[in-house]
């Protein structure tokens, strides 16, 4: 490796931060409005979405005290075992548009395009356009990014808070400003209430940057950090303690919990046992292909195998060795904040692989999304940083060393699937026209330009066939994933594709995409249904009641929460609401019952199945609960 002394140091000539010409403009526009049209294209094909919270959005826009606390459903008996920010703007957009599967995904596109319009913003204050173009650009091709900003999975409300976040601290590295510190810190609590613990994987990096090279004495600096970390407290606490501060009867039970707390949630189900070779007992779900989980396969090669790797894995190799430049070339990004940036992207890109790759069983393949925006920022400001002298042969040698790279990851992508087709070659054809083209002289402008487009578009090959895939294909259920099918009958694709297909194993489609009630049941529903009931229904798990809630638009009752497993609501708590005739039937689901669900649950279950006379509906046992039924 040749050592930094050797590099001969060239000085860019760019525009000052802020001095954005009208034709940047127009292309800035024509890249958002590119980026929206092609996360809206198709995307009603994905229904729901995520039925468990298409469902929680429904309930929070027909009542106000179900949209605060994120309750299941609209008389507020258990909430999602999320904090319920990122399902605040589909319920709003419910509440304004009626229900429908674009009210429900439309917003997840909007935040999704400010996230990367965010992501441009923060680079274009610090390098020039050419560089805030390809960060944005890598960004918001990268396959797991382009699927969530499709999807009502909370990503996307927590990707666009960690953009504020990213943008304000680039601000506070610009002018030591206590606003720009106290709006970073807002925004990383707020991210926290979109994901929790997730949402504030960019805050060591950040903060470890300002603290290191941010501007001022460097006491002020750490004075600021204490005010942003107050400010981020606060701006993540203040949910947590209106609900912990709220009597138990005055709330919906929190979903996901053992205790009813959501500071038991925080660190238990959505904290320790995220990171732990074990499942959560009681309040957690199980840890299998089904449910979204995988066995465990951490190791450095994790997001390398044909689960993770589809999802953020095309450029993995070249964000790792474009860490490796940045090192090498980091007096050569420019001033203070364009070596501060460059230290925060590499430093969060490297602890996120590191959490992401060793993290416990409870991992879905889409956390991979928070990869997303630093794979970008260190690939974008890696190639700035060699294409500084595009001449120099030590700059184009690592340049084709990263599309070296990239093609390697996307050879490897494509054998885990046989619909690649034509896609392989082509892409494999523009990496070597991009290798070739920077073997050419580029002293003119002209030609830097046309080889910097040339080798972007090479690096996006890969992750836009990706996209096609992604935008074509329905996407639903509870564990999203991008691309084709795979070619392994152990991958979660050709799991989740068998279970859509074949329906089996018989517990797998209330878990793995919630199960719609049949025309059959919705008949039985409509003739002997009263109508005047709390609840329609009551049903496991979480996303079976969801399915029948957005079907009806009558309120169901999710027993036990996410898989049944939540102490909540208690048999007595059942047998008062039957006696008063609150909710009109029960659904069981032997198959559920066989697969394991909560004590609650199963006693209430139980109860049923000894008080009341049941009708085989399809896989179903279904109870009219009224004394007429009764045994």
């Amino acid at each position: 490796m040749v050592a930094l002394a050797e590099i001969p140091r060239v000085v860019e000539s760019r525009r000052t931060a802020g001095a954005v010409s009208a034709r940047e403009r127009w292309l800035l526009a024509a890249l958002l409005a590119a980026t929206l049209l092609s996360y809206l294209l198709g995307l009603d094909h994905n229904g729901w979405g995520n039925p468990f919270y298409a469902g929680t959005a429904q309930a929070g826009a027909r009542d106000w005290t179900a949209f605060f606390f994120g309750s299941q459903d609209w008389n507020n008996v258990i909430a999602v075992d999320k904090p319920p920010l990122a399902i605040w703007p589909m319920a709003l957009s419910v509440r304004l548009f009626g229900l429908s599967s674009w009210s429900i995904l439309v917003p997840q596109a909007l935040m999704g395009t400010a996230t990367v319009w965010l992501l441009y913003t923060a680079v274009r204050r610090v390098f020039t356009a050419r560089v805030a173009f390809a960060a944005a650009i890598l960004c918001a091709t990268t396959p797991v990014f382009f699927l969530m900003t499709r999807f009502n999975n909370p990503e996307p409300m927590m990707g666009l808070l960690i953009g504020f976040g990213l943008y304000f601290g680039v601000r506070a590295a610009q002018e030591p400003r206590w606003r720009w510190y106290l709006l970073m810190g807002a925004s990383f609590g707020l991210a926290f209430l979109a994901k929790q613990f997730q949402g504030l994987l960019p805050v060591p990096a950040l903060g470890l940057a300002l603290l290191l090279l941010g501007a001022g004495k460097l006491k002020d600096r750490i004075v600021r950090l204490v005010g942003a970390s107050a400010a981020m407290m606060v701006a993540a606490g203040w949910w947590v303690a209106v609900v912990e501060l709220t009597p138990a009867t005055a709330r919906p039970y929190v979903g996901g919990s053992l205790t009813n707390s959501v500071v038991e949630l925080t660190l238990n189900y959505n904290g320790l046992a995220r990171l732990a070779q074990i499942t959560s007992a009681g309040g957690a779900e199980a840890a299998n292909a089904s449910s979204g989980a995988v066995a465990y396969d951490g190791g450095v090669t994790r997001l390398f195998n044909g689960n993770f790797a589809p999802e953020s894995g095309w450029l993995l190799t070249t964000g790792m060795i474009s860490v490796v430049l940045l090192a090498l070339y980091r007096r050569r990004l420019g001033g203070r904040v364009h070596i501060l940036l460059g230290l925060a992207s590499a430093t969060w890109f490297v602890s996120a692989w590191l959490l992401l790759s060793f993290m416990g069983s409870m991992v879905h393949t889409y956390y991979t999304y928070s990869l997303a925006a630093p794979t970008a920022l260190v690939v974008a400001l890696a190639l700035h940083a060699l294409w500084l002298n595009p001449g120099s042969m030590i700059g184009r040698l690592y340049s084709i060393l990263l599309i070296g790279a990239t093609a390697y990851m996307g050879i490897r992508i494509m054998q885990y699937s046989d619909a690649w087709g034509w896609w392989g070659p082509t892409l494999l054809g523009v990496l070597a026209l991009a290798a070739a083209g920077l073997w050419l002289n580029h002293s003119s402008r002209a030609s830097t330009v046309l080889m910097w487009s040339i080798t972007l578009v090479a690096l996006a090959a890969g992750p836009v066939g990706t996209d096609v895939f992604t935008a074509t294909t329905p996407v639903q259920g509870t564990q999203p994933l991008s691309g084709p099918i795979s070619n392994n009958p152990n991958a979660m694709s050709r799991h989740l594709q068998d279970i859509r297909t074949t329906g089996q194993p018989d517990w797998a489609p209330h878990i793995a995409y919630g199960v719609a009630p049949s025309a059959s049941l919705l008949a039985l529903f409509a003739s002997e249904g009263s109508g005047t009931g709390r609840w329609l229904a009551a049903t496991y798990p979480a996303q079976d009641a969801a399915m029948t809630q957005l079907t009806t638009g009558r309120p169901t009752l999710a027993l036990g929460g996410w898989l049944g497993l939540d102490p909540a609501p208690t048999l007595d708590q059942f047998k008062s609401w039957a006696a008063h005739g609150d909710i009109e039937f029960f659904v069981d689901h032997p198959a559920m019952r066989a697969y394991g669900i909560g004590r609650q649950s199963a006693a209430i279950a139980a109860w049923v199945e000894a008080t009341y006379e049941g009708k085989k509906v399809n896989d179903a046992v279904v109870y009219r609960l009224d004394s007429a039924h009764s045994k």
